[in-house]
């Protein structure tokens, strides 16, 4: 389901021309409806909200969420690779 949400967001804010001179662009608004099948039947607190994709977005694509989760990340596997190298 990720992969489908991630390729959904690749989406956002791409320009569809409206035609007359106007444009329009995917909101997220607009991804959430597409994903209204996923939330069928699912329980009340693992559905795909707004709040939800916006912060998934976020992690995603805005650069100071890269940059969080890769630092995060790289302290993690250091962490591991001091233990390793104690044993």
């Amino acid at each position: 389901m990720r992969v489908d949400v991630n390729e959904l967001l690749d989406l956002r804010g791409v320009p569809i021309i409206l035609g007359g001179g106007k444009i329009h662009r995917i909101t997220l608004t607009e991804i959430l409806r597409d994903l209204e099948p996923f939330n069928e039947g699912r329980d009340t607190r693992r559905r795909i909200t707004y709040d939800s994709l916006w912060v998934h977005a976020k992690r995603q694509y805005d650069l100071a969420g890269i940059t969080a989760y890769w630092r995060i990340r790289t302290q993690k596997e250091f962490k591991e690779f001091k233990k390793a190298l104690r044993r």
